[in-house]
C-alpha cells in the first residue's frame, strides 16, 4: 500500500501541468487473509493431549446420560383443617381458656415408598385462620417432630375477634427449608405420619366472652411444594423409562461433515450408583447419530445382551454424611463391541433406551434405602485413544475477517482484473481441497474464490513424519462481478476436506497445520482528470 500512495503523489504533481486526463495501470498486491488450520480445531482442546513425540491423542472423559432419580421421592401438597365450632346453645370463654386443642397424625400416600425420615431441600407452610369469636384470640402450631437445629417447628399467632357476619380472617406462609421430620409416628414405629399440635385459647388479656351457635373458629394448614434434600426409609420397587432421541454432544462440533476411520479404539464404559437403593439397568439402546452426513451407529456391546446390577451407594458416617458410591465398569475394545464404529461415525447426538429398576430385591435393606436431592445415575465413557485414523469427506471449516478499503473508490475506478492467489503450506502426509466463500456482513455466501474446490498437496512423510510442508500457489482471476463481492464482503469462510486414503491410518503430530494466505493481485486504473 506504501507503493501504491506513492505513485498517487506523484499522479497528482504532474497532472498540474496538464489539462487533459491522465491514467494509469497499476499492479498492486493486496493482502486479503492469513489463516492456520488444524484437525485439533475440530475438537475442543480439553480432548486433545500431545505425547512424548508430539503425537495426538484424542481424550474422553465424560458423562453421556445423568439420570436424577430423587423424583422417586414426591411429598404431594397436602391440606389439613382444624375447627371449633358450637352446634346450638352458647357457653362463654374466659381469658386463656383453651377451645381447641388437638394433635393430627397424617399419613401421606408417597406413591409406595414409605419413609421414616424426612430433610426439606424447599417448601412452605400456610397457615389459614378464620374466626367469628367476639374476642382475640391466640393459635399455637407446631410440628413436634419437626426440628431444625435441635428446636421444634413452633408458630404463634394472634387473631383479631370477628362476627358471623364478618370473620376476622388471617393467611401466613411459613419457609420450612432445612427441617428434618421423624416420620415414625406417636410410637416410632411407623413411616409416611406427619404430627400437627393445634391450640387456640382467648387471648388472656381480653375479656371473657359468650359464644353462641353458629360461631366458628377455623384453623387450615397446607404443606406445598416440598422438596425432599434427604430421605429415608424404604423406597419401594420402580421401574422407570429413561429414553431421548437427540441428546447433543459437543465432542465434533466443527466437523461439519464426514467421518473418520479411528485406529482400534479402547473405552471404559462406566456406571455410578450414588443413591442408597440397589439398581438394575438395562440398556435396550444406545446409538450414536451424526446429524450432518445423516449416519448412525448402533453400540453392540456384551451390555446390549444382559442387566447391569449395582449395588446401592453407602453413607461413611450414617444420614447427612458423604456419599459412598458404587461402580460398575467393563472395557469396550473391538473384540467385544463396534465401539471403533461408533466413535468413528464423530456421532453429535445420542438416541438412547434404558429400563432401570430401583430396588429389584424389595427392602433388602431393611427400610435404610437413603437419597439426596440431585442424586441418582450417572453413564459415563474413560478413553484415550491415539488421533490416528483415516478420513473421508471429512470437512473442517474456519472463518476469518477482511476488508477490502474502498474510501478512495471514486478516484480509483475499482479494481480492473487481477488474481486471487493462494499461498499453502500443508503440513499434514495427505492431500486437501479447499474452497473460499466471501461473506457479507449478514454472515451469508455471496460468491465463493474458485469455481471448484481446489487441491493443495499433502507434506512427503520421512520415517512416518512430516519435517517440511508442502508449499503451493492456487490463483483465479476476478471477473467484475467477483470484484464487487470482493468490496461487500466482511469475511471469508474456508472451508476443508480430507480424504486421506492410506491403508494404513495416519499418525497426526502437534505441529500438523495447513497454513493458508489470501492475497490480492490486482491491477487498478488510476484515472486524473
Amino acid at each position: 500500500m506504501k507503493n501504491f500512495v506513492l505513485l498517487w503523489v506523484i499522479v497528482i504533481v504532474f497532472s498540474g501541468c496538464r489539462k487533459e486526463a491522465i491514467s494509469w495501470d497499476v499492479d498492486t498486491l493486496f493482502p486479503i487473509m492469513h489463516t492456520k488450520m488444524t484437525l485439533q480445531q475440530a475438537i475442543p482442546d480439553s480432548m486433545i493431549s500431545t505425547g512424548v513425540h508430539q503425537d495426538l491423542n484424542l481424550i474422553y472423559n465424560g458423562t453421556l446420560i445423568d439420570f436424577r432419580l430423587d423424583s422417586v421421592i414426591s411429598m404431594p401438597d397436602t391440606t389439613i383443617k382444624d375447627e371449633f365450632f358450637l352446634p346450638f346453645g352458647s357457653i362463654t370463654l374466659l381469658p386463656g381458656q383453651n377451645f381447641l386443642s388437638d394433635t393430627n397424625y397424617t399419613r401421606y400416600d408417597l406413591g409406595g415408598a414409605q419413609l421414616t425420615q424426612l430433610n426439606i431441600q424447599s417448601g412452605t407452610i400456610e397457615l389459614r385462620l378464620s374466626s367469628s369469636l367476639n374476642e382475640a384470640s391466640v393459635l399455637e402450631y407446631s410440628l413436634p417432630t419437626a426440628t431444625k437445629n435441635g428446636i421444634p417447628f413452633f408458630v404463634k399467632e394472634n387473631i383479631p375477634a370477628g362476627t358471623t357476619s364478618n370473620p376476622s380472617i388471617i393467611v401466613k406462609t411459613y419457609d420450612i427449608s432445612g427441617y428434618n421430620i421423624s416420620l415414625t409416628g406417636i410410637h416410632n414405629n411407623d413411616y409416611n405420619i406427619i404430627s400437627n399440635a393445634y391450640r387456640a385459647y382467648i387471648d388472656s388479656t381480653g375479656n371473657s366472652v359468650i359464644v353462641n351457635q353458629g360461631d366458628k373458629f377455623v384453623a387450615q394448614t397446607t404443606m406445598t411444594g416440598i422438596t425432599p434434600n434427604y430421605a429415608r426409609g424404604y423406597f419401594g420397587v420402580h421401574n422407570i423409562t429413561e429414553s431421548a432421541n437427540d441428546q447433543v454432544i459437543d465432542a465434533f462440533q466443527n466437523i461439519t461433515s464426514g467421518t473418520m476411520d479411528l485406529d482400534a479404539v479402547s473405552m471404559v464404559f462406566k456406571i455410578k450408583n450414588d443413591i442408597g437403593v440397589d439398581l438394575k439397568v438395562n440398556i435396550n439402546e444406545l446409538t450414536g447419530i451424526n446429524t450432518k452426513n445423516n449416519s448412525t451407529i448402533t453400540l453392540n456391546s456384551p451390555l446390549s445382551n444382559s442387566p447391569v446390577n449395582l449395588n446401592r451407594a453407602n453413607e461413611d458416617n450414617g444420614a447427612y454424611s458423604n456419599i459412598m458410591p458404587t461402580h460398575y465398569q467393563t472395557i469396550l475394545d473391538p473384540s467385544n463391541s463396534n465401539i471403533t464404529e461408533f466413535v468413528s461415525n464423530l456421532p453429535n447426538q445420542l438416541k438412547y433406551d434404558f429400563d432401570i429398576v430401583l430396588n429389584p430385591l424389595c427392602n433388602v435393606s431393611n427400610s435404610n434405602d437413603f437419597i439426596y436431592h440431585n442424586t441418582g445415575m450417572e453413564i459415563a465413557l474413560d478413553a484415550e485413544i491415539p488421533f490416528k485414523f483415516n478420513a473421508s469427506n471429512l470437512v473442517i471449516v474456519d472463518t476469518s475477517d477482511f476488508d477490502i478499503d474502498s474510501t478512495s473508490q471514486e478516484e480509483v475506478q475499482k479494481i480492473q482484473s487481477g488474481f486471487i492467489k493462494v499461498y499453502a503450506h500443508n503440513w499434514y502426509p495427505f492431500d486437501l481441497t479447499a474452497q473460499f466463500y466471501l461473506l457479507d456482513q449478514n454472515a451469508t455466501i455471496i460468491d465463493s474464490v474458485f469455481d471448484t474446490p481446489q487441491l493443495i498437496q499433502g507434506g512427503t512423510p520421512i520415517f512416518g513424519v512430516v519435517d517440511d510442508p508442502t508449499q503451493s500457489m492456487i490463483q483465479a482471476p476476478v471477473s467484475p462481478s467477483k470484484i464487487d463481492h470482493l468490496y461487500e464482503a466482511t469475511h471469508i469462510y474456508t472451508k476443508v476436506k480430507v480424504n486421506s486414503t492410506d491403508t494404513g491410518k495416519t499418525q497426526i503430530y502437534s505441529n500438523y497445520n495447513l497454513d493458508i494466505r489470501v492475497v490480492g493481485d490486482f491491477n487498478y486504473l488510476i484515472s486524473i482528470k
